[in-house]
């Protein structure tokens, strides 16, 4: 028996229960998350939740997905945008600053790793 929810895949077999997650969900919301965080400057966790309807684990997990982005700072209770980041020419996502915050941070993390090695 297979139960499709807004967020969730659940498949029931032989009474175990395992959860898939619909990445296609969890990648408009954590959109529209960034958008919000655009618009206003910042927001806090309970505001994402209730806008969102969702988890407090699950909000800070798409906050951490953008921190790690470089498009926003966390902090206790919420989050706000990289002033850099600022969407000046709304085109969702498509500007050069966030395009290159993206490959700064990437850089630094293959770096870190390198060092590891």
């Amino acid at each position: 028996m297979i139960i499709h929810s807004l967020n969730v895949i659940i498949i029931f077999k032989d009474g175990e229960q395992n959860m898939k997650v619909d990445y296609k969900i969890v990648q408009q919301r954590r959109d529209d998350i960034m958008m919000i965080i655009q618009k206003l400057g910042n927001v806090t966790v309970k505001q994402l939740m209730n806008d969102f309807n969702v988890s407090e684990i699950t909000i800070r997990r798409d906050l951490q997905y953008w921190e790690d982005r470089g498009a926003i700072i966390r902090y206790h209770g919420g989050a706000k945008i990289v002033q850099h980041m600022v969407n000046h020419d709304n085109s969702d996502f498509t500007n050069e600053r966030y395009k290159h915050a993206i490959a700064k941070k990437l850089l630094v993390t293959s770096k870190m790793a390198i060092q590891y090695l």
